[in-house]
């Protein structure tokens, strides 16, 4: 599987499957099966990862199902994405990485359902990595840039590095050499705000110095 992928029957792809996602494991080896996972495919996995998707109680269990739905970009999921991201009762990095698959392979529908976490923060999201999710699941397409820059905001956790952090790097990247006039003083309206003065660091300063 790891070599030649053509060397595996594609018949025992569910059975895979199945033993990755029930073997015992933590959430690090969980994660590392994203750089195998796109193998799996076959046109019933979609189905067999469902169930998981469905357990968020069988932590890990779901969390080997999310990441290989990712690996696999599986968007017809989108429908069991969302709802682990709006299950309370999930663990928040179940749903903070549901909601990282449907802001890289979601649906439409989806990406706008989690809008609302950009646009009002919940206050279990003490990282900011729902609200950066939702960020990059629309923009750029769903805000507008006079939309967006208010909720380019202080971070709620100093030197942590995640799903905001990354969406602030896409915003300064995506950022053009030159911005329309409207948009230059949007950006200058926010570059002033006061806060930034103690808070310029390595994500920030890139879209400031714009």
């Amino acid at each position: 599987l790891f070599i030649d992928e053509g060397a595996v029957d594609a018949t025992i792809l569910p059975r895979l499957v199945k033993d990755t996602v029930k073997r015992k494991t933590t959430w690090e080896l969980a994660r590392q099966v994203s750089s195998y996972a796109h193998r799996f495919r076959y046109p019933g996995i979609a189905k067999q990862l469902s169930k998981y998707l469905r357990r968020p109680r069988r932590d890990r269990e779901c969390s080997t199902a999310l990441h290989i739905a990712i690996a696999c970009e599986l968007s017809e999921l989108s429908r069991e994405l969302l709802a682990l991201v709006e299950n309370k009762r999930a663990s928040l990095d179940l749903r903070q990485l549901a909601a990282s698959a449907i802001a890289h392979m979601g649906t439409d529908e989806a990406r706008m359902a989690i809008r609302h976490f950009a646009t009002n923060p919940v206050a279990e999201d003490v990282r900011d990595n729902l609200k950066g999710a939702a960020l990059s699941a629309n923009w750029p397409g769903d805000f507008t840039f006079d939309e967006l820059m208010p909720l380019v905001t202080r971070p709620r956790s100093a030197n942590h590095s995640g799903a905001y952090e990354a969406f602030l790097v896409k915003l300064a990247n995506e950022l053009g050499a030159t911005l329309p006039a409207g948009e230059v003083l949007i950006l200058l309206r926010w570059a002033q705000q006061d806060w930034l003065d103690g808070s310029r660091n390595a994500f920030f300063d890139p879209i400031v110095e714009r």
